[in-house]
């Protein structure tokens, strides 16, 4: 998939994402979304909103089929700097189809590149503490399955 990704950018000549701005790099992957296509069929998917401390966070949930065997909870590539729910869809329904588990994607905060005020860089690490809390208090969500980290 990314291989296919990474030609279909060279193909359309378009730049290398580290040679360029944060605002380049964050059009160059919306702009690649098209080329991945639909992805795999799933059964449902639900965006959600996630409680923080400072708010809410948004999350898609992915289910292949009525009862999944797991979680896994996915943040989406892009360095914190690029990357969003809809950059990364077909990759996560890519993951609940083959393996067979209910995916939450956490997006997060992007990065403000420059910035010296600490309170501006994004920490999605601690929103997948967020994610793993929100589960936990979900109701029925995936019939008591396990809470399982990718990889």
């Amino acid at each position: 998939m990314i291989e296919h990704m990474m030609r279909a950018a060279r193909d359309a000549n378009r730049p290398a994402l580290a040679e360029g701005s944060p605002d380049q790099a964050r059009r160059i992957i919306g702009d690649g979304r098209d080329a991945l296509g639909a992805g795999p069929e799933v059964s449902n998917v639900a965006n959600i909103e996630i409680p923080t401390r400072s708010g809410f966070v948004n999350g898609r949930v992915y289910r292949p089929k009525a009862s999944a065997c797991g979680l896994l909870v996915y943040l989406h590539g892009g360095g914190w700097v690029c990357g969003s729910l809809d950059d990364y869809d077909v990759v996560a329904r890519s993951l609940a189809v083959n393996r067979d588990c209910a995916v939450l994607m956490v997006d997060y905060r992007l990065a403000h590149c420059g910035t010296k005020n600490p309170s501006q860089v994004p920490r999605p690490i601690l929103y997948l503490v967020y994610a793993r809390k929100w589960f936990t208090d979900a109701e029925n969500f995936v019939s008591r399955a396990r809470f399982r980290p990718p990889g």
